[in-house]
């Protein structure tokens, strides 16, 4: 019922999280009205270094109060005048609602590149530059295969292209691979679960995982084997997202994910994929941006 939610605030999702995360607990605020829950804002609690940290979504910078039609205005004013906020270390708030700054927070940020799916996929598919279209094209016409994941063979594979990607960029907390089995079997349960591979004779050699919404399909998490990069698969299975994305009529944002400032090459292909920056904000109690400067947390 809420049209803010994003795919982070779904409840399997919430869910999945709270048991692949043995160090996180999973909580709720709710927003009731007239004894009616109008909105509610999911939290998980983590305690590291004997101090309790307080994050409204780990794995992902979305978060924030998802609210039903018509309480944006109420919703806003509590937001700004109730004391909860002091309870949350770091808060993000892709609906935009957040707290205002003061002299113990501060609000931030964040960008993500999004593509308005309102248009069919021939016309969005138009707006890819040249040079992508070009490797879409020529994988397919190479016997790349693209399709969602099936047995546990091709599963096996993907968390060895993850175990890989970890040693390439020397990832020092990676997601624990049950959470690929998880993924997996709920990929097979429902379609807010996109899981989807490149195969190119016989192997695996990229994999995407899609999260769905109400109105967003999120391109989550990605990798490609090195010895097949001259395939592009990591091209066409974005393509192969922004189809599933104009297939469902509810989905109006197709979201590629945020992009560190640094990252020029990454900026200039999801500008080349038909992508815009969206700002939002994420809020943060000072304590929490001083330490997780510092790498503490």
């Amino acid at each position: 019922q809420c049209c803010t939610s994003t795919p982070f605030h779904n409840i399997n999702w919430l869910s999945l999280v709270d048991e692949v995360r043995s160090d996180l607990e999973l909580k709720f605020i709710e927003f009731i009205d007239s004894d009616e829950i109008v909105a509610y804002l999911p939290y998980f609690a983590k305690n590291k270094y004997g101090s309790l940290t307080l994050l409204s979504l780990p794995y992902s910078g979305y978060g924030g109060v998802i609210y039903k039609e018509g309480k944006l205005d109420l919703i806003s004013s509590y937001l700004n005048k109730k004391s909860i906020w002091p309870l949350l270390t770091a808060i993000s708030s892709f609906t935009q609602q957040a707290p205002e700054n003061n002299i113990f927070r501060l609000k931030i940020q964040n960008n993500a590149w999004i593509i308005d799916t309102s248009k069919s996929y021939n016309d969005l598919f138009d707006n890819i530059d040249s040079y992508s279209k070009n490797h879409i094209r020529k994988s397919k016409k190479l016997g790349v295969e693209f399709k969602s994941i099936e047995t546990q063979e091709e599963l096996d594979q993907c968390k060895t292209l993850y175990n890989q990607l970890i040693a390439k960029r020397k990832i020092h907390s990676p997601y624990p691979l049950t959470l690929f089995d998880h993924l997996f079997k709920l990929s097979k349960e429902s379609m807010d679960f996109p899981f989807v591979i490149a195969k190119f004779q016989n192997e695996v050699i990229c994999y995407h995982i899609f999260l769905k919404s109400k109105s967003q399909l999120f391109a989550w998490l990605a990798a490609s084997s090195d010895k097949h990069k001259k395939l592009h698969p990591a091209i066409g299975l974005l393509d192969y997202g922004l189809r599933l994305a104009t297939e469902d009529t509810n989905i109006t944002i197709y979201n590629l994910g945020g992009v560190a400032k640094n990252e020029k090459g990454l900026i200039r292909f999801k500008k080349s994929f038909g992508a815009t920056q969206y700002l939002y904000p994420i809020n943060v109690s000072l304590t929490y941006f001083l330490l997780h400067k510092c790498k503490i947390l």
